[in-house]
């Protein structure tokens, strides 16, 4: 089922007439703002509450200067981390940066032989005009080494 707004598809104004600025134009209301996605990944060197929330707040930090993100663009953002790391929600970082407005999830990995321990990651989908290309990734400590195919697009510091 269908459902339309009045004034969208049909004015409800004649032809010819000024138009109703409450409502959207047709062009108005069909205007998209593509949602890019933005990854990044750092590591913990222990399972420790405070360090959690300082790599954290590094890496959303530093994902966000890098792209010029503001964060009213932000439409969401998924953390995930390893099943070794959970002394600490790492979302928790995202709200003391005053992150009140955005929809935040969290997970763990699965869990694979030979993934890399003590990781955080996360996807931010940012409402933005830029390009897929235009988009820089950010790995940050052990997680460099994560993506290397993305090394001429990254913001990478191993440490």
């Amino acid at each position: 089922m269908v459902v339309r707004r009045p004034g969208l598809l049909g004015s409800r104004f004649a032809k010819g007439t000024q138009h109703n600025p409450i409502e959207p134009t047709l062009e108005e209301a069909t205007a998209r703002m593509p949602v890019r996605g933005v990854r990044g990944a750092t590591t913990v060197t222990r399972n420790q509450k405070d360090e959690i929330l300082d790599v954290t707040t590094e890496l959303l930090k530093t994902m966000l200067d890098v792209n010029g993100i503001n964060t009213e663009d932000i439409a969401s953002c998924w953390i995930t981390t390893t099943p070794d790391v959970f002394a600490e929600f790492p979302a928790v970082a995202a709200r003391h940066m005053g992150w009140t407005q955005v929809p935040l999830m969290q997970s763990h990995e699965m869990s694979v032989p030979g993934m890399l321990p003590l990781c955080i990651r996360v996807l931010l989908h940012w409402n933005t005009e830029k390009t897929q290309s235009d988009i820089r990734h950010v790995y940050l400590r052990e997680a460099a080494r994560l993506r290397p195919d993305l090394s001429s697009s990254t913001f990478s510091t191993a440490r």
